[in-house]
């Protein structure tokens, strides 16, 4: 059982990781300096979750994700997108998906961990913020 529980906190924290890189990476790419502390804003949430998930990992004597290819490809195939149209709307668009994944992996996690376990409170504690999170994005990519 506890391979399973690594397994999935490993997926959340994979998508975590590149959620930061991509944030991050948006900040530099924004002139908008509102826009820009938002990004780097919702990239230090991840980096908070991240550090708590990968104490959850590393208790269990394994190594934590280091990132998802996917999202990395996905990430460059937004910086191709963004470079035919606006990159605000571009990014703010594909950040928005990438909250999408990010609650994806984050249920998987609290349906898959059982109820009770530490790794179980843990990734439910950081539900909220990552629903916040996808809920500021989704409302400003409706707003563009």
């Amino acid at each position: 059982m506890a391979r399973d529980i690594i397994e999935e906190l490993n997926d959340v924290i994979a998508v975590l990781k590149s959620g930061e890189r991509f944030y991050r990476d948006a900040a530099k790419r924004v002139e908008n300096p509102a826009l820009a502390d938002l990004f780097v804003e919702n990239a230090e949430k991840r980096k908070l979750a991240i550090a708590d998930l990968s104490d959850h990992v590393r208790r269990h004597g394994e190594t934590p994700a280091s990132g998802s290819w996917a999202e990395t490809a996905y990430s460059w195939y937004t910086s191709a997108l963004a470079a035919f149209g606006d990159e605000e709307t571009v990014l703010v668009a594909q950040l928005e998906e990438h909250e999408d994944r990010t609650l994806e992996e984050l249920h998987d996690a609290i349906e898959d961990i059982p109820a009770g376990t530490p790794a179980h409170d843990t990734v439910m504690a950081h539900l909220k913020t990552f629903q916040d999170t996808h809920d500021r994005m989704r409302g400003l990519k409706r707003a563009t």
